[in-house]
């Protein structure tokens, strides 16, 4: 029996999956105020209550991503603005129904500025600093965000966009206060792309020769006569 699991186990087929991370810069940012202002030109994501307040976006190009993404995270890049703030303040992200050609659009209104704090909350995150650079930031999306991605890649969509805002902003607090990045952040994901399999099975077998086969036979044979004359 246990020699039949140990042939079982080697001629089973064995199933695959590569796993794989990748990061996407963010192909646009920027920032909304709320009465609708915005700067198609100027890539600041201050966010808090700056000007009238504002809350910002970021855009991803996902269309090369394929395959089921496992974990996901929104990554802001450190030293892009400043941060005027308390010791601690809170932000969240949320999902974006603004389409991609009007959140690049400048002036797009005041319904994309609540959108970008409104809708699924896809996680926060505590920042902790005062009057210094923005610190690199990473917010990991929660069950409803990686599904949110899951689904636009399925559904083919080209960009994925994530809204910003600052939860608990009172008085001046404003974070990536003059920030000029290009590329503010980037979504960094884990996914599985490609699943295959293999099989255990030799690439080939050696046939024992006829003359192996019978020298086999015959010892069998001379050990049963040993063990019946020793008996």
């Amino acid at each position: 029996m246990r020699t039949l699991l140990i042939l079982m186990a080697l001629f089973m087929p064995v199933h695959v999956v590569q796993a794989a991370t990748i990061s996407v810069f963010s192909s646009d940012n920027g920032w909304v105020t709320t009465s609708g202002l915005h700067d198609k030109a100027n890539s600041s994501i201050v966010t808090g209550n700056f000007e009238d307040g504002t809350n910002n976006f970021q855009l991803f190009d996902i269309s090369s991503l394929t395959g089921t993404m496992t974990s996901a995270s929104l990554d802001f890049f450190g030293n892009n603005g400043e941060y005027w703030g308390d010791i601690y303040e809170t932000i969240g992200i949320y999902d974006v129904s603004t389409s991609p050609s009007n959140l690049m659009n400048s002036n797009p209104g005041a319904a994309v500025h609540n959108d970008l704090e409104g809708g699924n909350l896809f996680g926060t995150a505590v920042i902790s600093g005062k009057y210094f650079k923005m610190p690199a930031v990473s917010i990991v999306l929660n069950a409803i965000g990686l599904s949110a991605l899951n689904t636009a890649i399925v559904n083919g969509d080209n960009y994925f966009a994530l809204g910003t805002t600052l939860l608990t902003a009172d008085g001046n607090d404003t974070l990536w206060r003059s920030s000029t990045f290009a590329s503010a952040s980037q979504l960094t994901v884990s996914y599985e792309p490609i699943s295959r399999t293999v099989s255990n099975a030799p690439i080939s077998t050696v046939p024992i020769p006829a003359g192996g086969l019978l020298l086999l036979s015959g010892i069998g044979v001379f050990a049963i006569v040993r063990k019946r004359q020793k008996s």
